[in-house]
């Protein structure tokens, strides 16, 4: 486990716990409650948003590279049909 995902758990577990003193009385307010589950979701939300952001840089580079080869493949499309057009050439 990396040590965000540790962290999130410990969070979770201790939004669950207040959550439950919370239910059984004797607690802090319902603002101090809400307030550790907030703050475990939106770093759970930040952990996510990380995650889709590595994945949006894989998904560039790889655009990129399908470019260059597209590209290229338009350059040899090109000099094939330059080759095929030019004079002197055999045809069927």
């Amino acid at each position: 486990m990396k040590k965000e995902e540790i962290i999130f758990w410990i969070l979770f577990i201790v939004s669950i716990g207040v959550v439950l003193w919370y239910l059984l009385g004797k607690s802090p307010s319902m603002e101090q409650a809400l307030l550790i589950l907030v703050l475990t979701l939106v770093f759970k939300n930040s952990l996510d948003l990380r995650t889709v952001k590595l994945d949006l840089q894989y998904t560039k580079s790889s655009v990129a590279v399908l470019e260059q080869s597209v590209t290229a493949l338009t350059a040899d499309v090109t000099e094939l049909k330059r080759r095929v057009n030019a004079p002197g050439a055999k045809s069927k």
